[in-house]
């Protein structure tokens, strides 16, 4: 291959996107190692202690965007402590130095201060991208930086973010040239937000096409952002409350003026049932707040008729004073040409009854109702009109029916998950017969994630034969080590089909009563299988030696109290350096079968997490080890581990 050109191998190469054809294609000769090197612009590093900055930077010279993944996440955020380490400041220290090319910096579960992010922003001229997915250490002093020197800045993204003194000054920190603004997430800010600064903003950016709120942005800004952003494709907003003075009556500065409203009346007959939200009721005077120079019989009031006279209560309900403010919203959501994407995550099922809902989900391909937790009052209605659903997160609390009406209409669904919504409710949510529904009336599902309360092997195996496509599934019942509700017997079989039927399966999370049966079943057919996650399951130390020997593929393995101890520990170690790395919680590991494995195999970093204690505490070798994180890495122990965390 030495007598094809340079450019032409790097022109080659770049039709080679995925990380692991790059992998294996650098290891066929020195040559394309080589245009490797020099043409891959996109860097992933799963863990950051598993090689270090200078490593990265000197395999792959022209990086433009780099993503890094921290602390590890494993089940609830309380398995790893929040002091456990994964700053990433050292990174952007090396990365600023030697490549200043850098475009986009993805960050998950990572440690980055305001320094960190003042250096990003000065040291990367032409820096377009900054994504943090759950990171903290960071306040609005860092985003005043980003804003204020980022001058081709096209994504900023902060889901799930810790931010420390949110003040929302950052919003005027971006220079009234700035106009390139692509996607903008602040779901996750809790601060006061400068809503006119927003405003001008949204306004001066016409490629804006993703942009998700906080729960601090009311109505009125809402309907002024729908008007001003028509090119919308994906929008994100907060919960009710959405009055004049924003979320839970706080002022929220930058609005102007209120003008004081004046009520008016209009009746609701005994014979008006609010459909899917409250029974008939009885005739009852409602007030709407109105300014002064409104007229009564405006748009809203001709809304109201259109859709009908069991949407005024409604309004009262959502605290909307400024009927203006809604017909505007109303008005240009119905206008939206472009909306593929819905979240309201912490908003209330009314306000969709607010919207012009047939205009806007029969484009919806992705509808986020995650946070919702009323029940599925009025559900069904909405999601009748969304056939053309490819992604749709829900609570549980839409239950069987709910998941019937989902499987009835949303024919095209590839990714659904299902979360928990209210734990107080012992029976409450979906069941066996959900799943069922769901399988029968959505065969393309690619990502399946379950919670219920209840399930049997029969739902389970229905599901590998109607679904055979799905790459990724997660089951979670309320329950720990539940069986069969029917038959009473553990869940093998069910999982067992579903590695057996599904052979792309590449994610599998376990739950219920299950033997070691299972894991011989995953050993022997997840061929595919690349991340499992196994809680209470297990009889012995051979369910997950089935797993290890097995599953050639894998590379992440969880498991949290299983009965698996050294043996299984210790009995295949050279497998865990094809793997990216091992959880293991409240098992029956000792701290000698750790020190033994740290001993048999240098090149894994092995990490003891025994609460806040010392290791020189522990001298006993029988010690059981309450957490226990094995990893690769180049580059050996890491040194700013906490005295807590042991390396052995």
């Amino acid at each position: 291959m030495s007598h094809i050109p340079e450019e032409i191998l790097d022109h080659i190469f770049s039709y080679i996107t995925k990380n692991p054809d790059r992998n294996s294609a650098s290891l066929v000769c020195k040559t394309w190692y080589k245009a490797d090197r020099h043409s891959r612009h996109s860097v992933f590093v799963g863990n950051c202690y598993a090689v270090s900055p200078d490593r990265v930077i000197a395999r792959f010279p022209d990086v433009r965007s780099l993503t890094v993944k921290g602390m590890p996440r494993v089940g609830d955020d309380s398995w790893v402590p929040r002091n456990w380490g994964g700053s990433v400041h050292n990174w952007v220290v090396d990365l600023a130095e030697k490549c200043p090319g850098l475009e986009e910096l993805r960050l998950k579960r990572m440690v980055v201060l305001d320094e960190t992010l003042v250096l990003i922003s000065t040291k990367f001229p032409n820096f377009k991208s900054l994504v943090l997915i759950s990171c903290v250490g960071f306040t609005g002093n860092g985003l005043d930086a980003i804003a204020t020197n980022c001058r081709f800045l096209e994504h900023l993204d902060l889901p799930k973010c810790k931010v420390g003194n949110d003040n929302g000054h950052w919003l005027s920190c971006f220079p009234e040239s700035f106009t390139s603004l692509i996607s903008l997430n602040f779901s996750c800010l809790r601060g006061a937000v400068n809503l006119l600064d927003l405003e001008k903003l949204v306004a001066r950016c016409p490629n804006l096409r993703s942009l998700r709120l906080s729960k601090r942005v009311p109505l009125t800004t809402l309907s002024k952002i729908a008007m001003l952003a028509p090119q919308l494709v994906e929008l994100g907003i907060g919960p009710p409350g959405f009055g004049p003075h924003g979320d839970q009556g706080q002022v929220v500065f930058g609005i102007g003026p209120h003008v004081a409203p004046q009520p008016v009346q209009l009746g609701v007959g005994p014979h008006v049932a609010l459909h899917g939200f409250v029974p008939n009721v009885a005739p009852q005077p409602l007030q709407l707040g109105l300014a002064p120079h409104v007229a009564p019989h405006d748009f809203v009031a001709a809304q109201l008729a259109a859709l009908g006279p069991g949407i005024a209560p409604q309004l009262v309900e959502l605290g909307i004073q400024h009927r203006q403010a809604y017909a505007t919203l109303f008005e240009a959501v119905r206008n939206w040409k472009s909306i593929r994407s819905l979240s309201l995550s912490g908003s209330q099922v009314t306000f969709l009854r607010l919207l012009p809902i047939s205009s806007i989900c029969s484009k919806l391909i992705s509808l986020d109702l995650s946070a919702l937790a009323q029940g599925n009052s009025g559900f069904g209605s909405f999601v009748k009109h969304c056939r053309k659903l490819q992604r749709l997160w829900i609570a549980g609390s839409i239950g069987d029916e709910g998941l019937l009406v989902v499987s009835s209409i949303c024919k095209d669904l590839r990714d659904l998950r299902l979360f928990q919504s209210n734990p107080a409710v012992v029976n409450g949510g979906a069941t066996e017969e959900g799943l069922v529904a769901i399988s029968k009336g959505c065969p393309l599902l690619h990502s399946l994630e379950f919670f219920c309360h209840q399930m049997t092997n029969a739902a389970l195996i229905t599901l590998s034969k109607n679904c055979p496509n799905i790459t990724s599934f997660s089951l979670c019942i309320r329950e720990s080590k539940k069986p069969d509700h029917v038959t009473l017997q553990p869940l093998d079989e069910g999982f067992g089909a579903i590695v057996q039927s599904c052979t792309g399966l590449r994610r599998l999370s376990l739950s219920g009563l299950l033997t070691d049966q299972v894991f011989l079943y995953i050993g022997m057919y997840g061929e595919q299988l690349e991340v499992l996650s196994a809680t209470n399951a297990g009889d012995s130390d051979r369910g997950m030696l089935y797993v290890v020997n097995g599953c050639r593929n894998l590379r992440k393995l969880e498991v949290t109290d299983c009965p698996f101890g050294d043996s299984a520990l210790l009995a295949n170690v050279e497998r865990y350096e094809m793997m990216r790395c091992l959880y293991m919680s409240g098992c029956e590991v000792t701290l000698g079968g750790c020190k033994v494995l740290a001993k048999r195999v240098p090149s894994l970093n092995v990490e003891v997490i025994n609460g806040r204690d010392i290791i020189e505490d522990y001298p006993d070798d029988r010690l059981r080890v309450r957490k226990l994180y094995v990893y690769r890495t180049l580059d050996g122990p890491r040194r700013d581990a906490p005295e807590h965390v042991w390396t052995l």
